[in-house]
């Protein structure tokens, strides 16, 4: 109920995203290319709707299950993304499937474009156009595990 006196939970989530990339032109050092695979499964506790509780002590139990490909050629990319929801609780079963493009403008500049469908059947258009501007300070590491 968006208050914290009341002392219960609302929301809770749990998930595990796999991922693998191939780099498709080895020989050519001055231009990369990548064809990634993500695999993504969710688990949801939701008591609310739209931040409504739900009646009676009513939840549910969300589970996920899906993927994305992306094909990256140079300056430009193209995704997919396709998630199956499973639903327990007073709602059905659904799907989120998304098309995505991203331009890389600079290192650190990029153009997003998305559209597709949403989770639900009403209000469930997704149709995105943005600017992704690299604040990081070049400084980040990818920290790996050694044998």
């Amino acid at each position: 109920g968006n208050n914290f006196s009341s002392n219960q939970l609302s929301l809770f989530g749990a998930w595990l995203t796999i991922s693998f990339a191939q780099e498709l032109n080895k020989k050519n050092e001055d231009e990369k290319n990548y064809f990634s695979v993500l695999i993504l499964t969710r688990y949801t506790y939701d008591n609310s709707i739209d931040g409504n509780p739900l009646a009676n002590g009513n939840y549910l139990n969300l589970f996920d299950l899906g993927g994305k490909l992306e094909f990256e050629f140079k300056q430009i990319s193209f995704s997919y993304e396709y998630i199956f929801r499973s639903v327990s609780g007073p709602q059905t079963n659904t799907f989120r499937s998304t098309a995505m493009a991203k331009y890389r403008v600079s290192d650190k500049i990029y153009l997003l474009a998305s559209l597709g469908k949403n989770f639900g059947d009403t209000n469930n258009l997704i149709a995105q156009f943005g600017i992704n501007l690299g604040f990081g300070t070049g400084n980040e590491k990818v920290f790996t595990l050694e044998k």
